[in-house]
């Protein structure tokens, strides 16, 4: 091989370690303390919307920096447990954070399910009675001709 060829190949290798060489370092997990500066400001955060007591407010720093460092999180890490429930505290506290939030429960929504229960049964009742209209004839449906009884 020439000189030359070695230094193309090394200049070739050497880009392509450069280029996939990051990717190899990420790790499978977060770093220990990117979850608890994550933790620390979603803390902070919680604990600003508590003293709030329901009230509308501003995130500020705590609240936007927490946000900020769960979604890198987040994206990075989208299965770790640890990050999804951080993403879930941050999610839910900035829900707090518009003002009075209710959560709904299953419970709360079997008005739902009773009303679809309604319908099919008026469903079934109006087509029934519909069928029943149509198939006989009622008794004082059939025409009379007229005869000439008029006055002309």
């Amino acid at each position: 091989m020439t000189r030359r060829r070695i230094w193309v190949l090394l200049g070739v290798f050497g880009m392509a370690t450069a280029v996939v060489g990051p990717l190899w370092a990420q790790d499978a997990e977060p770093g220990k303390q990117e979850l608890s500066s994550a933790e620390h400001y979603v803390k902070k955060f919680e604990q600003l919307v508590d003293r709030a007591h329901g009230q509308a407010i501003s995130p500020g720093h705590d609240g936007k920096e927490a946000m900020k460092r769960v979604a890198a999180l987040h994206e990075a890490y989208p299965d770790h447990p640890k990050v999804k429930e951080l993403f879930e505290r941050t999610r839910k506290a900035l829900l707090l954070s518009k003002g009075d939030a209710m959560e709904i429960t299953p419970d709360m929504l079997t008005y739902r399910e009773n009303e679809k229960k309604l319908q099919a049964i008026f469903l079934t009742q109006a087509q029934t009675q519909w069928a029943d209209s149509t198939a006989a004839p009622s008794r004082g449906s059939s025409r009379r001709k007229r005869t000439g009884g008029g006055t002309s």
